[in-house]
């Protein structure tokens, strides 16, 4: 009797979180990371961006899918963006790799200096957009193990969270670290995956 409850129990517990991500992702994976500083989302139809615009006094949009320039969806960002006086950066990250140094020093660069609140999205808000608001939190003091939290059940290692363990092995100021050690690292790494290819 005591086993059935327990297993009963289980799937309860895994019917509950199963529904809460579900509910998450139907809401484009919009979240918050601080309060008034920082949120992060997959990619919305602009009606969606515009009343979490609104909603959280958003001020700056970063889309870390690069500039699209004649797809429906970058021309209604960039058109609302416009309209509601929200300044709009385009990063051209991917799940697959590591961020190139320049477009990893921008983003350092816009969470330090941006008119705020900032929303930073990628496609699904989840891997791009985790690794986004991890460097985030980490250019405010916060540990490696704290800025782990932002990688979610479905992130599956993608490539671009080796970021979080390079940052580790050196630590430091992270913003520093952004420009004064991450380019050496990233041109090693790539010589490294060359050499492996031949």
């Amino acid at each position: 009797m005591r086993i059935k409850f327990i297993r009963y129990s289980v799937g309860f517990v895994a019917v509950c979180a199963s529904f809460s991500m579900s509910c998450v992702y139907l809401d484009h994976n919009f979240r918050e990371v601080e309060s008034g500083a920082l949120y992060r989302s997959g990619q919305m139809p602009d009606h969606r961006l515009g009343r979490f615009v609104n909603e959280h006094g958003i001020r700056t949009v970063v889309n870390l899918r690069g500039a699209s320039s004649g797809e429906a969806w970058y021309d209604d960002e960039i058109a609302l963006c416009s309209a509601l006086d929200v300044d709009h950066h385009d990063l051209d990250w991917s799940m697959e790799r590591l961020p190139a140094p320049a477009s990893l020093a921008k983003l350092v660069q816009i969470l330090e200096s941006a008119d705020g609140p900032v929303l930073v999205h990628c496609h699904g808000g989840t891997h791009r957009a985790a690794i986004a608001s991890a460097s985030f939190r980490l250019l405010n003091g916060q540990s490696v193990e704290d800025a782990r939290d932002e990688i979610g059940l479905f992130f599956n290692d993608a490539p671009i969270g080796e970021l979080l363990d390079l940052y580790e092995e050196d630590g430091g100021d992270f913003g520093e670290w952004v420009v004064k050690r991450y380019p050496a690292v990233y041109d090693n790494l790539n010589r490294q995956d060359a050499e492996s290819a031949k």
